[in-house]
């Protein structure tokens, strides 16, 4: 059965409404139409984007499976800017119930009395006071920017001294005291010890008998 094209108005026989893709492809879409294609367009991206994500696939995986597209229409909702203000809000909320908890108040409290309030110069022979002269002190990037410089480190750290109810006079103590560059701090250390609680012990007692002025 002939057919006229309703875009360049040829004569053709073939299924479709057009004669060719082309034809089709630069018909008149609707406004209407135009933001159906938009929607599955970025319903698409959001899933190519979570699809990227082991556990947001997983996610969009459990909710196909129980509610069909149903469930995935629901998933791409969470991305809605209402969503994200409500998800900033519970965050928001969250923070302050935690700053305002006593156990955070005690944990603050116990890390300022575990920093060292020592000065280095009263120990020359302990600390390796070249890596100063080469690398500096650390600074932040608002304070300087020497992120690669020197800091002290805890040898046995403030979090598990805080976990395992540690004495502040013992986390504190010079011995516990190792001059670390920053970076090598954060990025391979962080918070776990690098020393176990009983080496420590036995530091801090060879310490005091070497400098009697210093007890833990």
């Amino acid at each position: 059965m002939e057919k006229t094209c309703p875009k360049c108005k040829s004569i053709h026989n073939k299924k479709g409404v057009f004669c060719s893709r082309k034809c089709a492809n630069s018909r008149e879409w609707s406004e209407e139409h135009k933001k159906k294609l938009s929607k599955i367009c970025k319903q698409s991206e959001k899933v190519k984007l979570a699809n990227s994500n082991p556990e947001k696939k997983r996610i969009i995986s459990e909710a196909v499976k129980k509610q069909g597209i149903l469930g995935l229409i629901n998933y791409n909702n969470l991305h809605t800017e209402e969503a994200r203000k409500k998800t900033k809000l519970t965050i928001i909320e969250k923070r302050k119930k935690r700053l305002l908890s006593e156990d955070y108040q005690d944990k603050v409290q116990y890390r300022k009395n575990c920093q060292f309030y020592f000065h280095l110069n009263e120990y020359p022979d302990e600390f390796d006071f070249s890596l100063i002269k080469k690398y500096g002190w650390y600074s932040a990037p608002n304070k300087g920017g020497n992120t690669n410089g020197i800091s002290r480190d805890h040898m046995y750290s403030i979090s598990d001294g805080w976990k395992n109810k540690v004495s502040p006079l013992i986390i504190s103590h010079p011995a516990n005291c190792k001059l670390l560059r920053h970076d090598d701090n954060f990025f391979i250390k962080n918070k776990n010890s690098s020393i176990s609680l009983e080496d420590l012990e036995k530091r801090i007692k060879e310490w005091n008998k070497k400098y009697k002025e210093c007890k833990a």
